[in-house]
C-alpha cells in the first residue's frame, strides 16, 4: 500500500501523450492546448477611450471648450484636438491626436454658447494606450492549458480560427457484479442498483469527454477478461467499477495480469478508497476502481481525472481550499489519508458530514467537499485548519 503522492508520481511518469489535432475555435471549450499562442497585434490597437465622454487636452480643463465633432467606435476620423478644442466621443473610440485625457460626460455641462464645461477635473486619462495589454509578439499561452471560456477571448483576439489541441482520449466503462442491477429496476434479494457508472459517466462529460458505457458484467473472469479485450480495442483507457479488492470474486488484478497487464498499484493509503488498480499494456491502460460509490467516486477525482489530463498534456490541480474545522475530530487508525464529507457554515467553516463509510453515497447529498484527515494524525482541534477538497 502506498500513499496519494506516491500514485500520482507512478501516473505521471507515465511518457505517452495522445497525438494533437486541429480544431475550430467554437469546439475548443475544455480542450487541452498543444501549441504556443502569439499575439499578431497590439491590444488595443491604437489609443481608446475607456469612458463616454469628451477628448481634450489637460491643460484646458478650466475653460469651456469648442466642440469640434464626434468619435464613434469603429470610425477612423482624423482630429487634430488644439488649445480650446474638444471632441465627443465613445468608449472604445480612437482618440484623436493631441488629446491626452477623456472627460466622462456626466462631469460636463453644455454652456448656453454651446461650449463643454468641466465640472470635475480629471483624476485619470480614461485613456486605454496603444499596446498596454498585449505587445504584438507576445506570447499569450502556453501549450498545456485547459481552454475555458476566457482562453477562447484571448484566442479571438490574437486572430486564431483553427489551433492544435491534444486528441480526447477514448474512454470504456464497465461494471462488475452479479448482485447489480441498473436504475430501472426494482434490485431483488441481495441486489443493489448500479450507481457507480453513472457518476463516473457525469465526471468524464464534466471533463468533456465522452465514453462508451459497457454496462454490467458479472463476476466471471472469462467473460471480464473478454469484455476488457473488447473495450482495449477501442479506447485508451478502460474504468471498471467493482472486484478490485482481494474477495473470492474480486477478479479485475488478476485477469488484467493474465492479459499482459503491468499493474503498477493495487492499493493506496487512502479512506475510503484503498483498493484501486492501475495497469499498462503497451500505449493501453485501465483503472480497476472500488465497487463502492463514495470509494470509486474519489478515485476518479484523484487518480483517473488526473491520469487523463496528463495523457492530454496538462498538469491538473485539485480543487483544494482551506478552511478551518468547526469541531474536534478525533480518529483511532491514522494510517491512511482520510476524506471526510463536510458542508460549509454560515461563517465558511467545515462542518463534518454524518456518513456511514464508503457505500453512503447519501451522504454527500449536502457535501460541499471532502475534508483531508492527514496521515499518521489522529486529532483535528476545532479551529485548525484543513485542506478541503471541493465537489464540483
Amino acid at each position: 500500500m502506498i500513499d496519494l503522492h506516491e500514485v500520482l508520481k507512478i501516473t505521471d511518469s507515465i511518457n505517452y501523450k495522445l497525438p494533437a489535432e486541429k480544431v475550430y475555435i467554437n469546439e475548443l471549450f475544455q480542450r487541452i492546448l498543444r501549441e504556443e499562442i502569439i499575439s499578431d497585434v497590439n491590444m488595443p490597437p491604437f489609443d481608446k477611450s475607456a469612458v463616454d465622454g469628451f477628448a481634450c487636452r489637460k491643460a484646458d480643463l478650466d475653460k469651456p471648450l469648442k466642440l469640434i465633432g464626434t468619435i464613434y467606435a469603429g470610425e477612423n476620423k482624423s482630429y487634430l484636438i488644439e488649445p480650446g478644442m474638444c471632441v465627443k466621443i465613445t468608449t472604445g473610440a480612437a482618440v484623436p491626436a493631441g488629446a491626452d485625457c477623456v472627460i466622462m460626460v456626466e462631469d460636463t455641462v453644455i454652456t448656453k454658447n454651446e461650449e463643454i464645461q468641466f465640472t470635475k477635473n480629471a483624476s485619470k486619462s480614461n485613456i486605454c494606450k496603444l499596446g498596454e495589454d498585449v505587445q504584438q509578439g507576445e506570447r499569450l499561452l502556453l501549450p498545456g492549458t485547459l481552454l475555458l471560456p476566457h482562453h477562447l477571448s484571448i484566442l479571438a483576439s490574437a486572430g486564431y480560427e483553427y489551433v492544435h489541441v491534444s486528441a480526447i482520449p477514448r474512454v470504456g466503462l464497465i461494471s462488475t457484479g452479479n448482485e447489480l442491477v441498473e436504475p430501472g429496476l426494482y434490485p431483488g434479494k441481495s441486489q443493489i442498483r448500479n450507481s457507480n457508472a453513472y457518476h463516473i459517466l457525469a465526471q468524464l462529460k464534466s471533463m468533456g469527454i465522452p465514453a462508451f458505457y459497457g454496462g454490467i458484467v458479472p463476476d466471471d473472469m472469462e467473460i471480464i477478461s473478454l469484455r476488457l479485450s473488447e473495450l482495449s480495442e477501442q479506447s485508451d483507457v478502460v474504468i471498471i467499477t467493482g472486484g478490485a479488492s482481494m474477495g473470492e470474486h474480486d477478479h479485475v488484478p488478476t485477469v488484467l495480469h493474465q492479459m499482459g497487464y503491468e499493474v503498477l498499484f493495487n492499493k493506496i493509503a487512502i479512506q475510503p478508497g484503498k483498493p484501486v488498480s492501475f495497469a499498462m499494456r503497451s500505449n493501453k491502460f485501465c483503472f480497476g476502481l472500488s465497487g463502492n460509490p463514495v470509494s470509486s467516486y474519489l478515485q476518479f477525482e484523484l487518480l483517473v481525472k488526473s491520469f487523463l489530463y496528463h495523457l492530454m498534456g496538462h498538469h491538473y490541480h485539485f480543487p483544494i481550499v482551506l478552511s478551518e474545522i468547526n469541531k474536534s475530530l478525533h480518529r483511532k487508525q491514522s494510517g491512511r489519508l482520510k476524506f471526510f464529507p463536510v458542508a460549509f457554515d454560515k461563517n465558511g467553516r467545515a462542518e463534518e458530514l454524518q456518513f456511514n463509510g464508503s457505500a453512503h453515497i447519501a451522504g454527500l447529498r449536502d457535501a460541499d467537499g471532502f475534508g483531508l484527515f492527514p496521515q499518521n494524525c489522529e486529532t483535528l482541534d476545532a479551529g485548525d485548519k484543513i485542506e478541503v477538497l471541493l465537489i464540483r
